[in-house]
């Protein structure tokens, strides 16, 4: 028997189905749901991505840097026309953008050739963007972002003092302020500036879930640029060594053998060494898990066990410098 949701769900696909029939007179022969406002629909017997969204901004900012984006063959799916010009339609609350559909796995970032290919494929992205000239949607400098989690981490004091993990809260806390302050000592402002100038571009969630392997050729495609703007590709690549962190406890010295290639080594490092994903999944998983306390315990003991492989880690970078 279906759930409220999905029976919710289910109504929503078919008014969605029916709206871009006869609305839109699209010839749609399928839609499948993937998740939230994100389906696989099928057109002319063609496999497309499906996504809607609250804020149109969003979507048009892709769809003008694709059209002027000239990428390599299966680097990046890009935004593909409803019909003629049109790559946005309004409507059930949402603006719905079409895109290329791209068959595969997503990258496994436990096993290192993978994970070599997600920094080979972040750095094509990067050479190949450079220059794309329009004005972006402004966003805040990382360091600002990072402010922003660690205070609602923070907030959640009493949380960790209920569960008894009050030693747990005050270290993390501690740390991440001074790791955050050190990061914060570089010129970003001067960074930040450089990259507005000269239009390089961030991807902005390099997740393991954006990298999909196609199983036929091995090739790796980038998707989701949902959170694309313009900054220093430092960003990038900080957040993708966080990705890879969680993999690579006994093997520490192969992740600077990733990112030997960064030119600004220390403002990287110091970014690496500020625990903002691990405060990112426990924000994220608090929301779930904060009406369960045998949940939420589940999650602090998660977050206790990450914790002391970053410390390991945190430790043996300082030991490398």
């Amino acid at each position: 028997m279906k759930t409220t949701s999905e029976v919710k769900g289910d109504s929503f696909r078919d008014r969605l189905f029916d709206w871009l029939r006869r609305e839109h007179d699209l010839p749609v022969e399928q839609i499948q749901p993937i998740k939230d406002n994100i389906y696989q629909v099928t057109i002319n017997g063609r496999p497309l991505l499906l996504k809607g969204y609250r804020r149109r901004s969003i979507l048009d900012q892709q769809v003008r840097f694709f059209k002027l984006y000239r990428q390599p063959y299966l680097l990046a799916a890009k935004p593909k026309p409803f019909k003629a010009q049109t790559y946005i339609l309004s409507g059930l609350d949402y603006h719905w953008g079409l895109f290329e559909w791209v068959d595969g796995r997503h990258l496994n970032f436990r096993i290192n050739d993978e994970r070599q290919s997600a920094v080979k494929l972040l750095k094509k992205f990067h050479q190949t963007s450079k220059g794309i000239d329009f004005i972006a949607l402004p966003k805040d400098p990382l360091y600002l972002k990072w402010r922003h989690r660690l205070d609602q981490f923070n907030s959640q004091k009493d949380v960790f003092t209920d569960h008894h993990k009050r030693p747990l809260f005050d270290e993390i806390s501690s740390i991440a302020e001074a790791r955050l302050e050190q990061f914060q000592q570089h010129d970003w402002a001067r960074k930040e500036d450089a990259a507005w100038h000269d239009k390089t571009w961030l991807h902005g969630d390099v997740a393991h879930h954006n990298f999909l392997l196609h199983p036929s050729n091995e090739e790796v495609t980038l998707i989701d640029f949902d959170l694309l703007q313009n900054g220093p590709h430092l960003y990038d690549h900080i957040q993708l060594a966080h990705r890879f962190l969680p993999y690579m406890a006994h093997d520490r010295a192969s992740l600077f053998k990733h990112f030997k290639h960064i030119e600004d080594w220390q403002p990287w490092l110091d970014g690496v060494m500020v625990p903002t994903d691990l405060l990112r999944e426990w924000l994220y998983g608090y929301k779930k898990t904060r009406n369960s306390s045998a949940k939420l315990n589940r999650h602090m003991e998660k977050l206790e066990v990450a914790w002391e492989q970053r410390k390991h880690f945190v430790r043996y970078a300082q030991n490398m410098l």
